[in-house]
């Protein structure tokens, strides 16, 4: 589980770096259209890619804040699995118990 877990968060860590890469590409694309249209548009086209660049940013920190949690709740689950399971082989071990008792003290 635990190891599903670091590959799940290597997965998203590639997944983050990969969109990072991305974001680069495309504000040196946009910064190579800006140089063509002028200084004015140049700043305009700037602010607008800084602003795309820092809510994909967001976006993606959601999406990995998201995975973690689904990993947390997945392993919460696992362990409330393994509690139940638990008490149900005590308990049906204590029934067991019980009746041989029973037995033995009838006959």
């Amino acid at each position: 589980a635990r190891r599903r877990e670091a590959q799940q968060a290597a997965a998203v860590e590639r997944l983050l770096t990969q969109q990072a890469a991305a974001r680069e590409a495309e504000v040196a694309a946009a910064r190579r259209r800006e140089a063509e249209l002028g200084v004015a548009k140049q700043r305009e086209a700037e602010q607008a890619a800084a602003r795309e660049a820092e809510q994909a940013a967001a976006a993606a920190r959601e999406a990995a804040a998201a995975q973690v949690a689904l990993l947390e709740e997945i392993h919460r689950l696992r362990g409330e699995v393994a509690q139940v399971t638990a008490s149900g082989a005590r308990s049906g071990f204590m029934q067991r118990m019980q009746v041989q008792q029973l037995q033995q003290e009838l006959g």
